[in-house]
């Protein structure tokens, strides 16, 4: 008989108000090994304060959020490897090339020399973006920068990973 699946991220009644707006009420989920999980809703719904919540960026006003079973702490450096986030909104820093985007978060996580390159040219290739490297990002194309985006998230090997609106203003 098979052991069940250990949770990965464990959501327990989580809940946030703005002033006099229930944002997100009462929700609760797990996410196991191999898992996706999607928040479906319409606009104004809680489905980004619930990821800000998750991720750590934004402090639940009742529940809790656990990592392989221990309460989420953002400022623990081990349990943040574990997540990877895609915000809604880019975040790279458009004077710096891809390259240097990478190099910059990935010193974030405590990556560093010959891990921090090898990963770097990785991502650049898993996400497009080697032969662009070398650019500015603020000279990419919508598509170039979330693939950036989503290469930032990645790029720490997160066991985890949280995409905000992952296609938003990604076209044809």
């Amino acid at each position: 008989m098979e052991a069940p699946p250990v949770s990965l991220l464990e959501v327990r009644h989580l809940r946030k108000r703005y002033g006099g707006h229930l944002a997100v009420e009462d929700i609760s989920f797990d996410v196991t090994e191999g898992e996706i999980l999607g928040l479906l809703g319409p606009n104004g719904a809680g489905k980004s304060t619930t990821m800000m919540m998750i991720a750590g960026l934004l402090a639940p006003d009742a529940g809790e959020v656990l990592i392989h079973g221990e309460p989420f702490n953002s400022r623990e450096p081990m349990q943040r490897k574990d997540l990877g986030v895609v915000p809604q909104d880019l975040a790279i820093y458009p004077e710096l090339n891809a390259w240097e985007n990478l190099r910059f978060f990935g010193k974030l996580y405590g990556l560093r020399g010959s891990d921090l390159n090898d990963r770097c040219r990785l991502i650049l290739d898993r996400v497009g973006l080697l032969d662009a490297a070398k650019r500015p990002s603020r000279e990419y194309s919508g598509g170039m920068k979330r693939r950036l985006n989503f290469g930032i998230a990645l790029l720490h090997s997160p066991r985890v990973l949280i995409l905000d609106e992952p296609t938003v203003r990604v076209g044809p």
